[in-house]
């Protein structure tokens, strides 16, 4: 009160302004906090749907064809098959799992169809993939190695996938399809049912429904590899960025790194955050 007695208007307009400022930035920062330790503890505890040790992720791009500035040149067909001779790996996989440029996968012909989620998802190779990251079958089987040979229409759901789509009944033996725009509608035949799967942190919840294919991915300029090997410290994965380099001519490795590492990564980002509004919040 005496030092409020002693300052002119402007100053105490000022003191004001700033109590203000104060109380506002708590209010926003408090709660930022708090939603992003409660999300950190969450995502945590969350079980990603698969075995992520000792697994390396690769991301690939076509080389350039004439040096800087010139367009890339399509992924090789058989980047596995050269992969595959590099001592040390167990096992290898072009397959992955990306949103679905498509209407979505539904039931088939003689139910209500029911789409997927807002980010429905699509599986490419699903059978060395499901394999190579060790994702736990719950129903069902998995692909032959004859169905993987010729390609043929069947299908793995996501355990997310099957209740969306068939709401507690067996989907095993039953047809969903895939329909990408303009394209033409795939029926495939589930066989087996297997966990979701989280490929990063912070994944949306209604994408953790996907179809698995056989189908390989879209011819691209850029790639993606799933190793597994013993013991992938950064001194082997550094030597394994050279060795694919030699293994697979026609790529470069853009990016390299453990699954776990990856997964870490993104957890110590919202740590991070966390700790920064908890820390305007105490001030």
């Amino acid at each position: 009160g005496e030092a409020g007695a002693s300052l002119s208007g402007r100053a105490l307009r000022l003191v004001d302004a700033l109590v203000f400022a104060e109380l506002l930035l708590t209010a926003i920062a408090l709660p930022m906090g708090t939603m992003f330790g409660v999300t950190l503890l969450r995502e945590s505890r969350l079980d990603v749907g698969y075995n992520y040790s000792d697994l390396v992720h690769v991301s690939l791009l076509g080389r350039r064809a004439g040096g800087p500035g010139t367009p890339r040149t399509r992924m090789p067909a058989d980047l596995v098959r050269g992969t595959a001779t590099i001592a040390g790996l167990q096992a290898v996989t072009d397959g992955g799992v990306d949103h679905a440029t498509a209407a979505g996968a539904a039931s088939a012909r003689g139910r209500t169809e029911r789409a997927l989620g807002d980010s429905p998802r699509v599986g490419f190779s699903a059978g060395s993939l499901v394999r190579t990251l060790q994702v736990p079958l719950l129903a069902g089987r998995f692909p032959s190695a004859q169905e993987e040979a010729t390609l043929a229409p069947v299908a793995l759901l996501s355990k997310s996938a099957a209740q969306q789509l068939f709401e507690g009944e067996s989907p095993l033996g039953r047809s969903v399809f895939i329909e990408p725009y303009g394209g033409v509608r795939t029926f495939l035949t589930v066989v087996g049912v297997v966990s979701d799967t989280r490929m990063d942190v912070l994944q949306r919840t209604d994408s953790w429904a996907t179809v698995f294919t056989l189908m390989p991915r879209p011819d691209s300029m850029n790639g993606t590899l799933y190793l597994r090997m013993r013991n992938p410290t950064s001194a082997r994965i550094e030597a394994l960025r050279a060795e694919l380099a030699r293994a697979v001519p026609g790529v470069d490795v853009t990016n390299i790194a453990t699954v776990e590492s990856s997964l870490r990564n993104g957890l110590a980002q919202m740590r991070i955050l966390a700790l920064f509004f908890g820390a305007i919040s105490s001030v």
